[in-house]
């Protein structure tokens, strides 16, 4: 069991994009806003691409945001922020390149 652990946890460290200090500060377009796993706010949103119960997709400057749970719902939508509400497990930055 403690292999299958360990392979999983490298294969998740190396989809993730590491960034150094500056980078995020200097970085225009989208931002997002979480309060705590219920509540998410996507400041910069260019468009929806999936929307499900369980998945929800946006299509961000840079690359595409993808929220999945349970529960997902977009409860306000606006030229430029969305705010999805549920039971967030987990959030992927997919970025262009």
């Amino acid at each position: 069991m403690r292999k299958k652990i360990d392979s999983d946890f490298k294969r998740k460290r190396q989809r993730m994009k590491l960034f150094r200090f500056g980078e995020l500060s200097n970085a225009t377009g989208a931002s997002l806003q979480l309060d705590f796993n219920r509540q998410a706010t996507v400041d910069g949103c260019r468009g929806i691409i999936d929307y499900y119960e369980n998945l929800i997709k946006l299509k961000v400057s840079g690359g595409v945001v993808v929220f999945c749970g349970c529960g997902l719902s977009i409860s306000s939508l606006s030229d430029s922020d969305v705010v999805i509400e549920g039971n967030i497990e987990s959030i992927e930055f997919l970025t262009r390149g």
